[in-house]
């Protein structure tokens, strides 16, 4: 009996989906150590607080405001006695926004950042997640965070710390807010899909312009929405270049605009909006060479670029 070519394809649909469960059922019976270990402990409580070496508090918790003291260029402290249940206890992530941090296992220096280095331009620390690996004997010791402000507006900002191994850190991270990367990637995806049809198929096409300008919005609001994710470090340790990226991206965004509005509706004050919108580029470059210079930083100028650009819109 011949079988037709319809028939034949589903008996080795079949005959490869049987073969395949039965393989998977036959590894499944191998006992393997999971990749992904349970969920970072968080030292909330328990915290004493010290500020230039006067006690302040000894039964501090996290997260919180202090919004009592000013401790801006002052060494903050928080000492803890470090837990013995934790299982898989090799790493600490410790979330700062401060100049310089220093991390100690009973006196001893495990982890030190200084973000303020000699023959930087750019004080900028940033809001930065510091990972330090512990001693293998550190249970039932005497955990140090040490760290100095460089601002008021942080000074007093305390974040949690996270006791555990690094994958499960780095897990922790991505369910805080892994889903803002992921639709941030694929908004980069896309924009880089329509500028290839684009530069590929539509050059001769009135729509041409229209998706160059559209590939660059979707440019600029993926670049805003990944630049805003902590998860980010699983990939890219210097969260600094993040700030640029957003940066860049809420200056550039009113060009892609303009330019999308302009092609598609044929404004006749197109000519004018296209002019106009030059000084957000040129308002980016007057404030980065402000900024290497020590006059201001891209901090102070968030808020006012962002009423700015609505203002703009809203004319748009």
């Amino acid at each position: 009996m011949i079988f037709s070519r319809r028939t034949t394809r589903i008996l080795l649909a079949v005959l490869f989906l049987l073969v395949l469960m039965a393989t998977l059922a036959d590894f499944s019976a191998i006992s393997l150590e999971r990749v992904w270990d349970p969920d970072s402990f968080s030292l909330r409580d328990g915290w004493t607080l010290s500020i230039d070496g006067e006690e302040i508090d000894t039964d501090f918790t996290l997260p919180t405001v202090l919004r009592n003291r000013d401790t801006e260029g002052k060494v903050v402290t928080l000492s803890r006695l470090i837990p013995e249940e934790v299982p898989h206890m090799n790493s600490l992530l410790v979330r700062l926004s401060q100049r310089t941090a220093r991390i100690a296992v009973d006196g001893k220096t495990v982890y030190t950042y200084d973000g303020n280095l000699e023959g930087r331009r750019i004080k900028i620390p940033g809001y930065i997640n510091h990972f330090a690996w512990l001693p293998d004997d550190a249970a039932g010791k005497m955990l140090t965070i040490s760290s100095i402000s460089h601002s008021s507006r942080t000074s007093g900002v305390f974040h949690e710390v996270f006791l555990g191994s690094r994958v499960s850190q780095l897990g922790a991270l991505f369910r805080y807010d892994g889903f803002s990367l992921v639709v941030g990637i694929l908004i980069l995806m896309t924009a880089f899909v329509v500028a290839f049809l684009a530069l590929m198929l539509f050059r001769r096409l009135e729509v041409f312009q229209s998706a160059l300008a559209f590939a660059g919005i979707e440019f600029c609001a993926a670049l805003w929405i990944i630049g805003g994710s902590m998860s980010t470090q699983l990939f890219l340790h210097n969260q600094l270049i993040l700030l640029v990226a957003g940066v860049v991206a809420m200056f550039l965004l009113p060009v892609f605009l303009t330019w999308f509005v302009s092609s598609m509706y044929h404004l006749p004050q197109s000519r004018v909006l296209g002019r106009i919108v030059l000084i957000f580029p040129l308002a980016f470059i007057i404030v980065s060479v402000m900024q290497l210079l020590g006059m201001t930083t891209y901090y102070s100028i968030l808020t006012p670029g962002a009423i700015a650009l609505f203002v703009y819109l809203l004319v748009l």
